[in-house]
Formats: C-alpha cells, structure tokens, sequence
C-alpha cells in the first residue's frame, strides 16, 4: 500500500510538472507573438505617415529613436525608396554608416522585391558571414496607390528571446529556429537527449517557402 502510493504521489507530480511546463510555453508564446505584432504594427504606421507625408527625416529620427528604446531587440531601422536606395537611416550601420542613395543591404533584396506587390509586413531572415543571423521586417510603403519604398527592420532574434520573463529564461532553454537552424538560444549549453521539449510555430511568422519559425523550450 505505501509503495502503490509513493508512486502515485510521483505520477501525480510528474504529471503536475508537465501541465507546468506547457503552461509556461504557452506563456512565452503569448508573450513573443504579442511582441513581433506589435512591432510589425508600430513599422506598418510609420510607413502609412511616410506614404501620407506626415513624416520628414527628423520626425522619422526621433520615431524610431523611440521605438528602439521601447524594443531593444530592434537593432536598426531604414527607410529605402523604390530602388532599394537608402532615404532615411537614424542609427548608423557598421563603422562606415550607410549614406543617402547608397544601396540596400543585399539580403533585403528578396524581401523587398515581394514588398511591391505585398499588401502587409514581410518577415524573412538576414544571413551573413561577417554577424550573426537576423531577423527582418519589410514593411512596404505606398504612396498614393503606388509603391514608394519600404521600412526595414533588423531584429536580433537573441534581444527578441531576452524579452521574455527573467523567470522563464532562468528555468528553461529556449531556442528560436528558422527551417530547422538555431538562429538565437538562451543557453550555449545543449539539452540532454531525452529533455521534454516543446515546439510551436510563432503565429506573427507566417510559414513560407524560405522560412518557417518555431520556438522550442527544453527543461
């Protein structure tokens, strides 16, 4: 009798610890979905006042100047023109920051040429050999109907992951990964091979044909 019921007290809490788990999975869910949507919907504003020419470049400064203080996952942000040539950026780029004219970053090229055509935000990922992997926000801009440009976002995935509650990051290993490469960790230290895991896609990153997200949380 007592043996049947130190293993029930053991089931019972194992199954208590589990709940636990998901329960605050679906809490960082939440809480990163609800981060990417709201800066999509900040970028999406800003570029409606640039199309409506409510914005100049010392109002576009201090926009984002905001923004990057409220978010400071966002690493920088840049207004291009419809050649994919630099109007606007507040915070330099590099040692050499980026001059009005010069040309686009080369990994926003794809981003920004579905950006034409494109009603809404576009997510995608900044590959480089010389920094870590980034995400990337394209929000179009048009101007009368027509396509005037876009703003570009670069997110550092890492700063994205921080953003979640000191709690969670100190009980659990979190990792942010894209067609299967972990573009951010929470940890350097890989997970035993049979930690529960838990895995879901992030709603605000749409599955696509370069890219598809997940977050994965291992204890």
């Amino acid at each position: 009798l007592v043996g049947g019921l130190f293993v029930a007290i053991v089931a019972e809490d194992r199954q208590l610890q589990r709940e636990s788990l998901k329960r605050d999975f679906d809490s960082a869910v939440l809480q990163l979905d609800a981060r990417l949507s709201s800066l999509a919907e900040a970028v999406s504003a800003i570029a409606l006042e640039i199309g409506a020419q409510n914005v100049g470049e010392v109002r576009f400064g201090a926009i984002v100047g905001d923004l990057t203080d409220a978010k400071p996952e966002v690493q920088r942000i840049k207004y291009v023109n419809e050649a994919g040539r630099l109007v606007w950026s507040p915070l330099p780029v590099g040692a050499v920051p980026m001059q009005p004219d010069d040309p686009v970053d080369t990994g926003f090229l794809p981003l920004l040429e579905r950006a034409r055509n494109a009603p809404d935000a576009l997510w995608g990922v900044l590959q480089s050999d010389e920094r870590p992997a980034a995400l990337a926000l394209v929000v179009p801009v048009y101007s009368e109907r027509r396509f005037a440009g876009a703003v570009l976002v670069v997110v550092s995935p890492t700063g994205l992951l921080r953003s979640l509650s000191t709690e969670t990051l100190n009980r659990y290993r979190l990792s942010l990964l894209s067609e299967g490469e972990v573009l951010a960790a929470t940890s350097a230290t890989p997970p035993p091979a049979n930690a529960p895991t838990h895995v879901a896609q992030l709603a605000p990153l749409p599955p696509q044909k370069s890219c598809s997200w997940m977050l994965a949380l291992f204890v």
